[in-house]
């Protein structure tokens, strides 16, 4: 079983590479998927068996700005509002949120 799944590193839009990372980590569960983004930001999104995602932005040696993550929640397949919890691991520093199964749509 792979420990992480990276998607096609096309030049597309964020839309559409966050888009196919959530349809990466339906498809696999509890395997992340990770995307690398310019300046070093870092996004990896987890879909557990009971359906519920994990959104984490990681940035290593600097934190991910509010901005980043409102850019990205902006540009997520469907219309959320979730508010990051911060976390610090060694070199890196991290904002995460869930989003549970009832602010999902189906991609499929």
């Amino acid at each position: 079983m792979p420990k992480l799944i990276r998607p096609p590193q096309e030049p597309v839009s964020l839309a559409h590479r966050l888009t196919a990372a959530v349809l990466l980590a339906q498809c696999a569960p509890v395997i992340p998927v990770h995307i690398t983004l310019g300046r070093g930001l870092n996004i990896w999104i987890t879909a557990d068996v009971d359906e519920t995602i994990h959104i984490q932005l990681g940035r290593r040696k600097s934190e991910p700005s509010l901005q980043e993550w409102n850019t990205v929640l902006k540009y997520w397949p469907w219309s959320i509002n979730a508010a990051p919890q911060k976390e610090i691991d060694g070199d890196w520093t991290y904002l995460n949120a869930v989003i549970d199964k009832q602010k999902q749509i189906n991609l499929f």
